[in-house]
């Protein structure tokens, strides 16, 4: 223990002298054991005893070691078996000081996202979401996983399973706060939606769960309520609004659902429902599985100009722009296709 002490000291003695890059961290492994290694410094940051480590972004890197190290090499990352005998875990940042929780055991549970990671709690026998500088935020559930691990926007599933054999008994949606979002949630029935949240039924109702809990809601929205060239603004103008480092995101992601509706029509999956009713707003023919769109050329009577754009950073505003002006001509590319 002392000669981590030194070790650390050492560590946050230095880190006031550089800053460090999460490319420059690699773990190194020597005799089985495992230790984090500065690239652009030559230096260790830990010493080689941990079974494994788990780096991150966030700065805020999981050590652990383990009762069987045959459990590591032969994890297959399961969910609903991919526990594993921790004996002890840690949490490593990039000068290498650690920081250990009291009855919370960190690992094979998910990584960090920012200061935020599940974790195994003992006295409950669950995992709960961890925050970094405060604990346990939030109630225990048998798996907790985020909504989209290429777009980590304080969005998770919560789980909580009957057994092996009959896995998921309820599904719950969990903010970054640690509080359950209060709603139903189903299998996705539109293309591309692994989940929909069911009280969002409306374009208006999705705008307003946008306000409060991110662009993450728009994987959780049934996609036949953003069709239209009027629906891809309200929704940019809202997140952009009270979201606006997520926007890129959302461009992103709304491209992609155009890609995959473009596709379903061709594969007749779904077809462009006609009529003259508002060719601003989407029109749909209401059953349990929705797979009716409208689109419609006149929809583009929208735009979203430079000074629309809340960014701070000129250039990142003009790479936003052009992002949003692909999406459009993507749009464009698919009504025109379909008639």
């Amino acid at each position: 223990m002392e000669d981590k002490q030194k070790l650390s000291q050492s560590n946050k003695e230095n880190s006031d002298l550089q800053n460090v890059r999460f490319e420059d961290l690699i773990i190194a492994k020597k005799n089985g054991k495992c230790a984090i290694f500065n690239k652009e410094t030559s230096e260790f940051l830990t010493k080689h005893e941990f079974d494994k480590i788990i780096l991150s972004k966030s700065g805020h890197h999981i050590a652990y070691r383990v009762n069987d190290k045959d459990e590591v090499i032969n994890n297959n990352d399961n969910i609903f078996n991919h526990k594993i005998k921790i004996s002890y875990s840690a949490i490593i940042d990039n000068y290498g000081n650690v920081k250990e929780f009291e009855d919370i055991v960190f690992g094979d549970y998910g990584e960090f996202n920012n200061d935020l990671c599940p974790a195994l709690y003992k006295k409950t026998g669950k995992i709960h979401l961890v925050d970094y500088n405060k604990g346990i935020i939030s109630d225990g559930f048998d798996d907790i996983v985020l909504i989209d691990n290429n777009a980590p926007l304080g969005i998770y599933t919560a789980f909580i399973y009957y057994n092996k054999d009959k896995p998921t008994r309820s599904i719950h949606l969990l903010f970054q706060d640690g509080n359950i979002i209060d709603v139903n949630i189903k299998s996705g029935s539109a293309i591309g939606q692994l989940y929909e949240i069911i009280e969002i039924d409306s374009l208006g109702k999705m705008l307003e769960f946008i306000k409060k809990y991110g662009a993450n809601i728009i994987e959780l929205t049934p996609y036949y309520l953003f069709t239209t060239i009027r629906s891809y603004n309200m929704i940019l103008l809202t997140i952009n609004k009270y979201h606006p480092h997520q926007l890129n995101y959302a461009i992103d992601y709304l491209k992609h659902q155009n890609v995959r509706l473009n596709n379903a029509i061709l594969d007749g999956e779904i077809f462009n429902f006609n009529d003259e009713i508002d060719p601003n707003l989407y029109n749909t023919i209401m059953s349990n599985d929705i797979k009716t769109y409208k689109l419609n050329n006149n929809s583009f009577n929208f735009e979203i100009s430079l000074d629309d754009l809340s960014l701070l950073d000129n250039i990142e505003s003009e790479n936003i722009k052009d992002n949003i002006n692909r999406l459009y001509n993507l749009y464009k590319f698919l009504v025109t296709d379909i008639k």
